[in-house]
């Protein structure tokens, strides 16, 4: 069997894709169920997006559609060489789409990867944890909580590192203190100590912490403290037996 392909054109965009799914269906049929439709783009309720390919497959999508005697499922292409989570999460999406324009859910879902291989996906694995994640954005989107830069493992990659950056030093953040954990920070902040300059004065014990992790942290955030306005301030740490300067060989 031949293959055809139906490129559809940028310019088509005011076209739905329901209609020229009508239309398509009333060309001869020699032309109907085209085994590959590129570069789509698709919207629903809520989502958009453009789909790599549409492709019908020989003896795995023959099931009848609202375009006709047949259906479509999503490929989609990329240069890693094995499927990543948030392509499973993406192809659910674009198979939810497809859904909505052809009637029938696919039961399959494929990833061209990059040393020509393809994954296939077997969507009802996968599905239902994937729309729970999208409704939990859509409702975030809908209703956006509060939120507050917490450094994690992906800020030095992050765009938006430069800007939580800023907001942290105009908040006094307790993020700011040296080597300060998010453990730490929660705790502090269980027991009202919320910024910078507000542990660098504290007198209290924290629950929770031991004693010379807090000294060491009250001792971090007092010299920070005070290089915020002249020169940065040091102290040297009193001798402890086995350890620091202790550990090199005698001269």
């Amino acid at each position: 069997m031949r293959r055809r392909t139906l490129h559809i054109s940028r310019k088509q965009g005011a076209r739905s894709w329901k209609s020229r799914a009508a239309n398509l269906a009333k060309t001869p049929k020699p032309r109907r169920g085209a085994r590959c439709w590129s570069g789509r783009r698709v919207s629903g309720r809520v989502s958009v997006g453009k789909l790599g390919r549409l492709v019908r497959l020989p003896g795995t999508c023959r099931e009848t559609s609202a375009l006709g005697s047949f259906s479509y499922e999503v490929a989609d292409t990329k240069l890693k060489r094995r499927a990543d989570p948030k392509h499973v999460l993406q192809l659910v999406l674009y198979s939810d789409l497809l859904a909505e324009i052809q009637g029938v859910v696919p039961e399959l879902a494929h990833v061209e990867l990059g040393d020509g291989t393809r994954a296939t996906l077997r969507l009802a694995d996968y599905s239902a944890y994937a729309r729970m994640a999208r409704a939990r954005l859509e409702a975030f989107v809908a209703g956006p909580q509060p939120t507050r830069p917490i450094p994690c493992a992906d800020c030095g990659l992050c765009r938006w590192a430069d800007h939580c950056n800023i907001v942290r030093q105009a908040e006094d953040s307790l993020f700011n203190v040296a080597n300060i954990s998010r453990g730490h920070v929660k705790k502090l902040e269980a027991a009202g100590v919320n910024t910078l300059e507000g542990l660098s004065t504290l007198d209290y014990p924290i629950r929770g912490m031991a004693d010379n992790t807090l000294a060491r942290l009250i001792t971090q955030a007092r010299l920070q403290q005070a290089g915020k306005s002249g020169e940065p301030e040091f102290e040297l740490r009193a001798p402890e037996p086995g350890k620091g300067f202790d550990l090199l060989p005698e001269p």
